[in-house]
């Protein structure tokens, strides 16, 4: 009846059939024997409930994922891709998992919704098939459809693997291979085969035949059959995990293994619930064996065949339709309609599912010598978890509520309370001692100073108390509330954690336990003869040695979190529980072993602990749980990371390998995502910008996995990116190069062609103004020459007019040999006078030739009593303008020196500095005297000659721009009479190169 009312889709309902109808009928026959022999009916119900307890224990704890998003999704087949991704083969099309968000595949070209068969060839391309005759591809987004089965082809019911050469073959009652062209070859075989087919190791295909008793491995060149072991059904499921194909007859626990073309068989162990029927093997790579029943759940095997869990079946409330160990090691168990289970540590126990714990919260835990465990529920009950994971109920009182938990080894009694007392549940005996009523509020923690004798610390003091008269109390101390308490054996003295502080109890007398005179305050403590440790709530770990503390352990030693609720010293090992899990401190070396929720705690908020050799027993908010230590499983794999898109101003780009943006785009984000499922929540990034104005690495959380920047400046960028995990293990660094152009107006070659550009119209304005300057010039310089000139046409008459004066008198004189000598001499001054009257400048030397030629004339027409002297102190050759000195030289004779009587004397000197200094010195007469006798001859204008140079050095001071010009000293003696003149005359020159 039960197989007619179950259907094969829902296997839940029909165990839900088989438990109610055979737990009916046992209690009807229990009942019927215990009434026949006249058993009370509470023993009944007593020996009923208890056995009960060890009807099943442990499974290796999991979490389940998709409990929401999954939730009425079956689940076909499971793979993981390249980039750490789980794909989903489901009843509603294709899914995916990151370990963050579930993604749907987009179906429209899908004749069916419902997908299996997911495979992957060696380029790490993932196909799928669903039962309409469609082998999908899967892509980075979407399915696409690789081909389609022939209707001749097409079977109800197949399976595919890829061989070898990487072509696809389909198994069915019309088997067929698809090569890389997807070009369709059905394959022939001489018996009828099974839809499931398997692949050996080095990428041959297995089939088997219905009905037959042996299994045939086949390629396109040759197909070798091989002998089952076992009943020869032909129906067989093949399971694949990297290192061997395992076979199993479908409806039976026979199970074997290829290995070099040989099958060898494993012999399991019987299981507990030998009437389920066997539905689909898999295989760990560590060699475990789980078998799935059709019932619900499933059993597991070592790879030696031996039951492990004690035989008990595991996750029976689950329908297990498949099963993944992906690259970190975890194990996927996927089910029909309730989500995934995830499994990151198999070794790891849980009591999550016990039926006597199941709905049990407990807070406090405990062991005992012999490696019993005992455990307090919120609702009053004390239990019994022994080493073969039996529970028992040791008692129970709904009406108390627990706040502490305690062993004593020598008494072999555990201690707890209720509101008002302090209990003893004697182990020896089984009984239960209860201690006199406290009257100091509730109780927390006890410590054990002597076999029968304890101190109880509560919330509003301690007392004393003696195990052998639990109905006298000792001495008490009303302290306020206390927390904790530790008794240090090697100076007999109590350690007190109270609201106050750390305090010290020593002969009934309290006093605080001080650093440097301040107050210590902790929430745990533990310790040994030699040194005692105290765990704070927010400050890390003290270690105390000789009542001073000598070493602090905070974030920096490597401590995850200084929110402590437990710390417990065993051996040269600390035991430390905080809100981030479990830590183990190793003394000697100072090094962390961390234990977490990504390790396989249920959670990471640890309610209470114990430690017993080599295990440890946790107490989460989730779950209770057995760890054997050395089972803990460090993950030494690095995650997955990938960059999702880069948005340049909002807009995504394509990743290509390097980027070109102008300057108008310096809005930049990215995306990155990183896969590490046993680390889920316990990742970080690390990022940074080289060629930005700040470059430091920046550390975030995994949940912040974009960066944006908001206005960067022109440059060369590369972004850098990388994951960690917990254990420090890091993913392969992500780089993306960019380049932001500057504007045009920022750009080099635009300021060189401004540049260029401002120098050439520089260039340009300062060659059109040099050009107007010369223009100018020239035509200042003709004007110059042209004045300069009609004044030396003048100068040049006038002069030879007084030549000629000379000579007159001379004649007149009737001196005919100086006559004739003037003549000579004045025919060679005009001459020269003519020669140099055309040019602007004359040598120095030709000047003062012409001067002494002048001179010589003058001295032969004033006769003895004249001298002159012409001194050149310039020893550069430099020119000239010319005639400029021989009118002040004639100025000088004529005004000064000829009414002068004796001696006269005329000194001529140049001088050279910035410009050609002349001095002429004469000793006449002096201006004053030859003003005086130039009004009695009322000859009251000045010399034309002398006139004429004025005009000239002012023309050469405004064309030269210096202080070009002439300076009259009156020269007088020591009486204050005239004694002669000096002029200086400041004449321009140029170098004679």
């Amino acid at each position: 009846l039960i197989e007619t009312l179950s259907y094969p889709l829902y296997p839940n309902f029909r165990e839900l059939l088989i438990r109610r109808f055979s737990f009916f009928c046992t209690i009807i026959s229990f009942l019927y024997h215990c009434f026949m022999k006249n058993i009370p009916l509470y023993i009944i119900f007593c020996i009923a409930f208890l056995s009960s307890y060890a009807a099943k224990a442990q499974e290796p704890s999991y979490t389940l994922l998709g409990k929401e998003e999954l939730a009425g999704i079956d689940i076909y087949s499971i793979i993981q891709d390249e980039k750490y991704n789980i794909i989903l083969a489901t009843s509603q099309g294709l899914m995916r998992y990151d370990g963050y968000e579930y993604h749907q595949y987009p179906s429209h070209n899908l004749n069916s919704m419902s997908l299996f068969g997911l495979r992957k060839n060696s380029k790490g391309d993932i196909y799928c098939f669903n039962l309409r005759g469609q082998i999908l591809k899967v892509e980075e987004d979407s399915l696409s459809i690789f081909c389609a089965i022939p209707d001749t082809l097409l079977s109800s019911d197949f399976s595919m693997e890829f061989n070898s050469d990487d072509h696809l073959v389909v198994g069915g009652s019309y088997p067929f291979i698809v090569d890389l062209n997807k070009k369709i070859t059905p394959i022939l075989l001489p018996f009828d085969p099974s839809p499931y087919i398997g692949k050996t190791k080095k990428g041959k295909i297995v089939f088997s035949g219905v009905g037959t008793d042996s299994i045939y491995i086949w390629s396109r060149k040759s197909m070798k059959g091989l002998l089952y072991p076992g009943k020869g059904s032909g129906d067989f499921y093949y399971t694949y995990n990297t290192k061997n194909l395992y076979i199993n007859e479908v409806h039976s626990y026979d199970l074997s293994y290829l290995e070099d073309d040989r099958i060898k068989k494993i012999n399991l162990e019987s299981v507990q619930e030998s009437g389920s029927i066997s539905h689909l093997t898999f295989t760990g790579n560590n060699g475990s064996i789980w078998i799935t029943t059709r019932t619900g759940g499933l059993h597991a095997f070592s790879k030696e065949g031996k039951v492990l869990f004690n035989g008990h079946k595991l996750y029976s409330k689950y329908y297990l339709s498949c099963f993944l160990e992906d690259k970190e090691g975890n194990y996927w168990f996927p089910t029909l309609g309730q989500g995934i289970l995830y499994i990151s540590n198999a070794e790891l126990k849980s009591y999550a599912t016990h039926p006597a714990l199941i709905d049990e919260t407990f807070s406090y835990t405990t062991y005992d010598k012999d490696g019993n465990i005992y455990l307090l529920s919120g609702s009053g009950k004390v239990f019994q978890l022994d080493k073969h994971d039996k529970v028992k109920l040791l008692y129970h009182n709904p009406l108390w509520k627990f706040s502490f938990l305690s062993y004593h080894q020598e008494s072999h009694s555990i201690f707890f309370n209720n509101a008002t007392h302090v209990n003893a549940y004697d182990l020896h005996h089984q009984k239960l001692m209860e201690y006199q009523r406290m009257g100091i509020g509730s109780i927390k923690d006890i410590a054990y100073f002597d076999r029968d004798s304890f101190m109880a610390v509560a919330s509003k003091g301690i007392k004393f108390y003696d195990r052998n008269h639990p109905s006298e109390g000792g001495l008490s101390i009303s302290t306020g509330r206390c927390y904790r308490t530790f008794f240090e054996k090697e100076n007999h003295r109590f350690w007190v954690l109270t609201s106050k502080g750390v305090e010290l109890l020593k002969n009934g007398t309290l006093s605080p336990f001080l650093d440097d005179s301040i107050p210590v305050f902790a929430n745990s403590i533990s310790g040994n003869d030699s040194e005692i440790w105290l765990g704070t709530s927010n400050k890390g770990i003290y270690k105390i040695q000789h009542g001073k503390i000598i070493q602090r352990i905070g974030l920096e030693e490597g401590l995850s979190s200084t929110r402590l609720t437990k710390i417990k010293l065993k051996g040269d090992l600390l035991f430390i529980a905080h809100d981030r899990g479990l830590q183990i401190y190793y003394i000697k070396t100072g090094e962390f072993q961390s234990i977490r929720a990504n390790d396989g705690l249920s959670s990471n908020h640890i309610l209470d602990f114990d430690v017993y050799e080599n295990e440890i027993f946790v107490v989460t908010s989730e779950n209770i749980q057995r760890i054997p230590l050395n089972k803990i499983r460090i993950n030494g794999t690095a995650p997955f990371l990938e960059m999702i898109k880069v948005e340049v101003n909002n807009q995504r780009i394509d990743l290509l390998d390097y980027g070109q943006f102008t300057h108008l785009q310096n809005q930049i984000e990215f995306h990155f995502k990183a896969k590490a499922y046993q680390h889920r929540g316990e990742l970080t990034y690390r990022y940074i910008l080289k060629g930005a104005l700040s470059e430091e690495w920046k550390t975030v959380p995994v949940s912040e996995n974009n960066v944006k920047y908001l206005s960067l400046s022109p440059g060369k960028y590369t972004f850098i990116v990388k994951a960690l995990n917990e254990y420090g293990v890091e993913s392969k660094t992500l780089c993306y190069s960019f380049t932001i152009s500057p504007p045009i107006w920022a750009t080099w070659w635009f300021w060189m062609i401004c540049s260029l550009s401002i120098i050439s119209l520089t260039l340009f304005i300062f060659w059109l103004q040099i050009r107007r300057i010369k223009h100018k010039n020239r035509q200042q310089h003709e004007l110059t020459s042209s004045k300069l000139a009609a004044i030396k046409s003048q100068m040049n008459p006038h002069f030879i007019f007084n030549a000629l004066n000379s000579i007159q008198d001379l004649i007149l004189k009737e001196d005919v040999d100086n006559s004739y000598s003037y003549i000579v001499k004045f025919s060679n001054l005009v001459r020269k006078t003519l020669s140099y009257s055309d040019l602007d400048f004359i040598d120095l030397e030709d000047e003062i030739n012409l001067l002494s030629i002048y001179l010589e004339l003058e001295k032969l027409r004033i006769r003895d009593n004249f001298e002159y002297e012409i001194i050149d102190e310039v020893d550069e050759e430099i020119q000239i303008p010319p005639m400029l000195i021989q009118p002040f030289v004639e100025n000088a004779l004529k005004h000064g020196l000829l009414h002068k009587e004796g001696k006269k004397k005329l000194i001529v000197r140049f001088e050279l500095s910035d410009m050609l200094v002349c001095t002429i010195e004469d000793n006449g007469i002096g201006r004053v005297k030859a003003q005086e006798i130039k009004t009695r001859q009322k000859k009251q204008h000045e010399s034309f000659s002398v006139g004429a140079t004025k005009t000239r050095f002012d023309i050469l001071k405004k064309h030269y721009k210096k202080p070009l010009g002439m300076e009259y000293v009156d020269l007088y003696d020591e009486k204050n009479e005239a004694v002669g003149t000096k002029v200086i005359l400041r004449i321009p020159f140029q170098q004679i190169y």
